[in-house]
């Protein structure tokens, strides 16, 4: 990858990696899934949206409360005839819990105690894609505020920038007891 591309800096990434997390994170406690659609490819925002949309048909909001990223380690990097992957295990904490609409109560979860979880976290860019990532909410190629359809095309200029052709987008998230590396 740096190979192909020097202006990659690994910190960099992991600012992208850490925008991509705290607007997921805030954007699912809300059942938001607007806010979630310019950090993730077409899959997994299609996943994350049913999984909303359950919540919402069960009416419960499930909310994840003082996310933060605690470690980020490299887990695998790769590259195909089209995209530049980077896996990276997230190991996080929060306040998890489940609340009723109807009750306010909550009904799973603990709000007093946080939970520390690890997660897989794979990003992928297209392989023509260079430079650095971006770290602030822009569109990575009209650089305009960073506001999506639900297609994932920049209301701007039109780019689709949830396809990985300009930065790196979330493609899938596999829990520590499933992934396979």
């Amino acid at each position: 990858l740096n190979a192909r591309d020097p202006q990659f800096e690994w910190n960099n990434f992991l600012g992208r990696v850490t925008l991509t997390f705290s607007t997921f994170q805030k954007a699912w406690s809300e059942r938001s899934i607007e806010g979630m659609r310019p950090f993730m490819s077409d899959s997994i925002f299609a996943t994350q949206s049913y999984w909303v949309d359950e919540y919402k048909r069960q009416r419960l909001r499930n909310i994840t409360e003082n996310a933060r990223i605690l470690r980020v380690e490299l887990a695998r990097a790769s590259t195909d005839a089209f995209f530049d992957a980077i896996t990276v295990r997230l190991f996080a904490s929060s306040f998890d819990f489940t609340v009723s609409d109807d009750t306010n109560q909550i009904v799973a979860g603990n709000r007093q105690r946080e939970r520390m979880y690890s997660e897989y976290w794979t990003f992928i860019r297209g392989r023509n894609a260079k430079g650095p990532s971006k770290t602030e909410p822009v569109c990575p190629r009209c650089s305009a505020p960073l506001n999506v359809n639900m297609g994932g095309s920049c209301q701007y200029c039109q780019a689709k920038v949830t396809s990985g052709d300009f930065d790196w987008v979330l493609s899938r998230i596999e829990q520590d007891e499933v992934y396979a590396g």
